[in-house]
């Protein structure tokens, strides 16, 4: 069992993570959430929203699953205290929205603090990379195998 929780933008407005997280919060204190457990993804400004929370908060999370992300708008500076969250990026090519070479800028930056992050490239994918990522079980098995306790690094 897991709980879904899945807010919405509103059109022409940007994400508030610290809305998001308050939100977060409340689910947690009124329901049994592992704490442990707790993933984050999204998709296109979505997925910027995913990046900020991870930036803002790197210790509530188990793992982030960014897809088609807005990273041009994410400061790369301090990017290395997302080091030990497991994350897994996807991008599609030909993305006519939201260039590939942001979400490889950020793989770069994560690959050299030694960030436990692969990032895959659709060839043939324009900005809806999301559709083949959500509909694969396989990116909900590797989410449910990460754990914050197992993230640990010392």
């Amino acid at each position: 069992d897991a709980f879904v929780l899945a807010p919405q933008c509103l059109e022409n407005e940007n994400w508030d993570t610290d809305i998001i997280y308050k939100l977060i919060v409340k689910i947690i204190n009124e329901n049994n959430i592992d704490t442990n457990r707790i993933y984050l993804t999204g998709l296109s400004s979505g997925a910027w929203a995913t990046w900020n929370l991870a930036l803002a908060y790197p210790d509530l999370f188990a793992a982030i699953v960014p897809i088609s992300s807005f990273v041009d708008l994410i400061p790369l500076e301090g990017i290395c205290k997302i080091k030990n969250l497991p994350i897994q990026m996807f991008h599609g090519l030909l993305d006519d929205v939201v260039k590939v070479d942001y979400a490889i800028a950020v793989y770069k930056e994560l690959k050299a603090c030694n960030a436990t992050i692969k990032l895959t490239i659709f060839d043939d994918a324009n900005h809806d990379s999301w559709t083949r990522v959500y509909d694969n079980k396989e990116i909900y098995e590797w989410m449910l195998q990460q754990n914050k306790i197992k993230n640990i690094k010392l």
